[in-house]
């Protein structure tokens, strides 16, 4: 299976041990879906992760992206979409899951959520997608 996952699961993954954010990384350290993402998704990881208020050593972080994109599908998206206008980087997420062919999108974002299905792709909350897998 191939997940697209928002950056906001991915930290509330890393921040809230025990949350379904957190068993969502599990999954992906266990080997059981491979992560689709782009350069441009793994450097905002990076950007966010790297965060003072986070509190997370650089190193820590320096490691996951390497772990990150050692282990995922990296694709750059030839086409790109505008189906999120109130925040345009949402958009990078959804011309991924396009462009790898992901089976699903995992996002706590209202704005992705709003969406539902973009190109025949399922865009799921935490609950939602752990619900299912």
């Amino acid at each position: 299976m191939l997940v697209v996952l928002d950056t906001n699961v991915l930290v509330s993954g890393l921040l809230v041990p025990g949350s379904g954010p957190a068993q969502i990384i599990r999954q992906f350290r266990d080997g059981a879906w491979t992560l689709a993402a782009s350069p441009a998704i793994i450097e905002e990881y990076g950007r966010v992760l790297r965060r003072r208020r986070f509190g997370l050593p650089p190193d820590g972080v320096s490691a996951l992206l390497a772990e990150l994109e050692a282990r995922s599908l990296v694709v750059i998206p030839s086409r790109h979409f505008n189906a999120v206008p109130e925040d345009p980087q949402d958009n990078e997420f959804l011309d991924v899951a396009v462009e790898a062919g992901a089976d699903v999108l995992v996002s706590g974002d209202r704005h992705l959520l709003g969406i539902e299905v973009f190109r025949g792709i399922p865009i799921r909350s935490p609950a939602a997608f752990l619900a299912r897998h």
